[in-house]
């Protein structure tokens, strides 16, 4: 009946907010129901299991497909994902007509009616529940840092592979459980319920509730499932009604009729003591650099972007990389963050060969970027884009947070006390409420810088942090970057302002067409004849070289 659909399609409305939560465009959401309800219906027909039984049976099966299907899926983004997963369902609706065990066409019928409002509704209010607990956590901040750039998310910390499989898998959960007590509502089941109509419909439920928080979804879903009741005479055309009210939401509603977003961090300022509590790290180096690099090369194609590049970066001192555009600095830093694997050569971080771990795991280690054009993730507050940098020092379990356990609470209140911290030490901490998009561009800056701090990380890359500011907020950096190397933390900076350069470096390597010229004090750099060469060309070199004007 109606107020079983109204329960059911919440259920499966926050399966599809939970994979769009972490910017996948997954379409499998009414096959994962169709192998929850198939379930469920064989195993009451053929061994009489009563709903109690069944409902862990609905949810462990498609989510074990999910499991199955999520190494190759999850390497598709995007349309490609959409394609690959309405595929998958056809491909189960394909066995369903065709195999005899589920009934064919006819589908199967005599399905003991054992679901009661009460256990729908009961179920999705939990569901919701559990989505605002975890939305509200270090998982929740991480799936929406992933869905606004999963490249800054990667660097953060966020293991980007496991939550998009983790988010998969809740999918079909809840996906499953949503077909269990539909079978069990109705007494009937067919291929036609889970085919590609319905997999568009449970998007429109996404889609016009909006992803800001759980209860948009479910808002979507209630007006789309009270709709054909009251346009009854358009029964035959579903899809078109449900196909224009996605083009009217994209086009004018493009974040949903339920726009607001979950605030996710709260919590006071800090007081004189606090700010620090989830302790300092202390780096490790031995009697070796803070970061070594052995002959790293990197080849796009034909074209060498890095070739034999060695160098060290000493610890506790700042160390530029200059060079003129494409001499492959931004794919030094990509290769020493993780974002791109070296051709050649080997990475070391505090005496740890990290060549083949990924950006997450390095970021774990204590390393910590920031980006040539802005990284921010505009929509959350800029408190929360700083508890999103500290990601890798968090590690409350998932069942703390839904029991909302205390060690799960204390550590969310000591990130947000050091994250505020962070903040006061950058100069924002007047505007850790705002989101982070309405700041002007050089506070920005700042906010991404505070992000890369908040770990305490034991290497700070910078890529070009000065570029678009003026001369007054260029000192002003100057002056946080030594701020910074007197906590203790490494910088390696890269730099196109060659007087913020020299006036703040300890040591400067030089690259040019991918090789490295030179390296030495700021003061050797500024003379030597090869480096003048990269920057001014031969022709100029041999003229200052010669003393003419």
């Amino acid at each position: 009946n109606l107020i079983h659909s109204l329960g059911i399609n919440g259920l499966l409305a926050l399966a599809m907010y939970v994979v769009l939560a972490v910017g996948q465009l997954s379409l499998g959401q009414a096959a994962f129901m169709g192998i929850g309800a198939y379930a469920s219906a064989l195993l009451t027909l053929h061994m009489h299991w009563p709903l109690w039984a069944v409902l862990p049976a609905a949810c462990v099966a498609p989510a074990a497909f999910a499991l199955a299907i999520g190494g190759p899926t999850l390497r598709l983004s995007g349309v490609y994902l959409a394609i690959a997963t309405i595929g998958l369902g056809e491909v189960l609706r394909g066995l369903y007509l065709n195999v005899d065990t589920f009934g064919g066409a006819l589908g199967l019928s005599g399905i003991p009616i054992e679901t009661e409002a009460w256990q729908i509704f009961g179920l999705l209010g939990l569901a919701m529940l559990a989505l605002v607990l975890v939305g509200r956590s270090r998982i929740g901040r991480a799936m929406e840092a992933m869905r606004e750039d999963e490249m800054a998310a990667e660097v953060m910390g966020v293991n980007v592979r496991r939550y998009r499989l983790g988010a998969l898998l809740a999918a079909a959960v809840l996906s499953g459980l949503a077909g269990a007590l539909d079978a069990h509502g109705s007494s009937f089941i067919g291929p036609a319920s889970y085919g590609f109509e319905p997999a568009v419909t449970i998007l429109s439920f996404a889609l016009l509730g909006g992803i800001g928080n759980p209860a948009a979804p479910v808002v979507g879903a209630a007006i789309l499932t009270l709709l054909p009741e009251v346009l009854r005479g358009l029964a035959n055309a579903r899809m078109v009604v449900d196909g224009t009210i996605i083009v009217i939401v994209v086009l004018f509603l493009p974040r949903g009729i339920v726009p607001w977003r979950m605030r996710k961090a709260r919590g006071p300022a800090p007081g004189p003591r606090q700010g620090r509590a989830l302790g300092t790290r202390t780096p490790v180096y031995g009697t070796g650099p803070c970061l070594e690099l052995a002959g790293v090369g990197r080849r796009f194609a034909g074209l060498v972007a890095l070739d034999d590049v060695t160098f060290a970066v000493a610890p506790g001192t700042i160390h530029a990389v200059i060079g003129p555009n494409g001499a492959g600095k931004t794919t030094l830093f990509n290769l020493v963050s993780g974002l791109l694997p070296p051709g050649t050569g080997r990475i070391r971080l505090a005496g740890r060969d990290v060549t083949a771990l990924p950006a997450n795991a390095r970021a774990a280690l204590g390393l910590a970027r920031t980006f040539q054009n802005i990284r921010i993730f505009g929509a959350m507050t800029v408190l929360e884009n700083v508890l999103t940098g500290l990601h890798p020092r968090l590690s409350a379990p998932l069942g703390g947070i839904l029991l909302h356990l205390p060690g799960a609470a204390r550590e969310e209140a000591d990130a947000i006390a050091r994250a505020r911290a962070e903040l006061d030490f950058v100069g924002l901490a007047a505007v850790a409420e705002a989101r982070a998009d309405s700041l002007a561009y050089g506070d920005q800056r700042r906010l991404e810088i505070a992000r890369a701090l908040a770990p305490d990380p034991v290497l700070l890359l910078l890529d070009e942090p000065a570029a678009g500011m003026n001369p007054a907020e260029t000192a002003s950096l100057a002056a946080l970057v030594r701020r910074i190397r007197e906590r203790g933390i490494t910088v390696l900076l890269v730099e196109h302002d060659m007087g913020f350069v020299m006036g703040l470096s300890d040591r400067i390597s030089v690259l040019n067409f991918g090789r490295l010229i030179f390296e030495g004090a700021p003061s050797l750099v500024r003379a030597e004849p090869a480096v003048i060469e990269a920057y001014l060309g031969p022709k100029v070199a041999a003229r200052l070289a010669a003393g003419v004007a």
